[in-house]
């Protein structure tokens, strides 16, 4: 079966980490602007997640934090944003 993803949001609910903005990041429990914002940084420098496990990477987020949302996200694919001239 295909699941559906709309922006950053599949069809179960998951929040993909690859592309979501700062406000989907940030309705995770626990994480919050300031990490949702390390989230993005992570994402940006590295290009991309490849699992979702990398959260860890990101300082302040630890195995509790990571416990705490490892059911609500999702790895999908980095999409790369392009600037019309």
């Amino acid at each position: 079966m295909l699941e559906e993803v709309v922006g950053a949001v599949d069809n179960a609910g998951k929040i993909d980490i690859n592309n979501a903005d700062l406000t989907e990041l940030d309705k995770l429990p626990g994480i919050g602007p300031v990490w949702a914002s390390d989230i993005i940084f992570y994402r940006d420098e590295n290009g991309g997640f490849g699992l979702i496990e990398e959260l860890k990477n990101i300082s302040g987020i630890g195995d509790k934090t990571f416990e705490n949302i490892e059911d609500m996200v999702m790895v999908g694919t980095l999409e790369q944003s392009t600037e019309i001239e």
